[in-house]
């Protein structure tokens, strides 16, 4: 069931599938569960009839799925009010650089100062890398698929360690809000989650990508790549959740607050949450179905790094502001010192 305002999402609860015969079909009998897909609650079908009383939800679905030739799973569904469907599902591959267009005619650092302090782009979201490596999360990069499990079994662990340690991270993990904010925290310390990096700031974005690029190429030219995605046509498209599991497809913005992250504000920082393990195909999808850009990227080729690090510096951005802490001292210092021209 799509949602739609205040109605709930209708999800069904799958046994894990043998699909080493791809001549037969697996025929299921589920029962459904109704989710507040905001909270990632699931509710009862007495509280949803409370909310919508013309409201009449499936109970029991049978549902078949098979594997055909060419590795998708195709899948019938027959409800016990009378509806019934079908769709076609295809693993997601993602490339090993990034699909995502790059903005034709602007590829240097003057340009690219320039555009951004034009009025359109004062409502992006921006993400700086160092290479053109695709969108996607630490948790999606790893290994581990089950996010349902990530996120009620290994953060529940985290947050049992961290308590103790960080007096001012003890949330109650039950509230959305503050369990993103919790999350957000551990991405920040380096903890793999399902969330993506992003700033408000082009010339932040710019210079993460600048710190990392560096690392790896610490004289002579580089080229770097800032993401810019327009969040608020995105949000309307996939609907706004605070909740990780127990949802449809998503991208979405959190509003995580700065629980014991002093990086969060000064880094004018925005954590988008998403279950999807190919970001980019899923905007992309959008574009197409609704005919509108998403997303853009660009491509930048900067032939005296240090240089734009020393403007980026006149800026207020520096190691220290970005980080304030020891270490953020610590690499403002050291990029002072040794990125200097002799």
């Amino acid at each position: 069931m799509p949602q739609d305002g205040d109605t709930p999402d209708l999800f069904a609860t799958l046994v894990e599938l043998d699909l080493s015969d791809q001549s037969s079909d697996q025929t299921f009998k589920v029962r459904t569960h109704l989710v507040d897909t905001f909270a990632g609650q699931i509710i009862s079908h007495r509280e949803a009839r409370e909310r919508l009383p013309d409201l009449t939800p499936a109970k029991n679905v049978e549902i078949t799925i098979a594997l055909n030739g060419s590795g998708q799973l195709q899948v019938r569904w027959r409800a016990d009010i009378g509806t019934e469907g079908s769709a076609i599902l295809t693993k997601a591959y993602v490339a090993l650089r990034s699909q995502i267009r790059r903005q034709p005619g602007i590829t240097s650092w003057d340009n690219f100062r320039e555009e951004m302090r034009k009025g359109p782009y004062r409502t992006r979201l921006f993400r700086g890398q160092a290479k053109a490596w695709p969108l996607q999360t630490s948790f999606h990069r790893s290994s581990r698929n089950d996010l349902n499990g990530h996120i009620n079994q290994d953060t529940r662990e985290l947050y049992r360690r961290l308590s103790g340690e960080v007096p001012e991270a003890r949330i109650d993990r039950r509230d959305p809000v503050q369990n993103s904010s919790f999350i957000a925290l551990a991405q920040h310390h380096g903890f793999p989650t399902p969330m993506l990096d992003w700033t408000k700031s082009p010339f932040v974005a710019m210079y993460f990508a600048l710190q990392n690029a560096l690392k790896t190429e610490p004289h002579g030219q580089t080229r770097v790549r800032v993401f810019c995605l327009d969040i608020e046509k995105v949000q309307p498209l996939v609907g706004n959740t605070q909740s990780f599991i127990l949802t449809g497809p998503y991208l979405t913005a959190l509003n995580a607050l700065p629980l014991a992250n002093r990086r969060l504000l000064p880094q004018q920082g925005v954590l988008t949450a998403t279950n999807l393990h190919d970001i980019e195909g899923f905007l992309q999808f959008l574009e197409a179905k609704h005919d509108i850009s998403l997303i853009t990227a660009f491509d930048l080729d900067i032939p005296d790094p240090a240089e734009v690090m020393r403007e980026l510096r006149t800026m207020g951005i520096t190691a220290a502001a970005l980080f304030p802490r020891l270490d953020g001292i610590c690499e403002d210092l050291r990029s002072e010192l040794f990125l200097e021209p002799d």
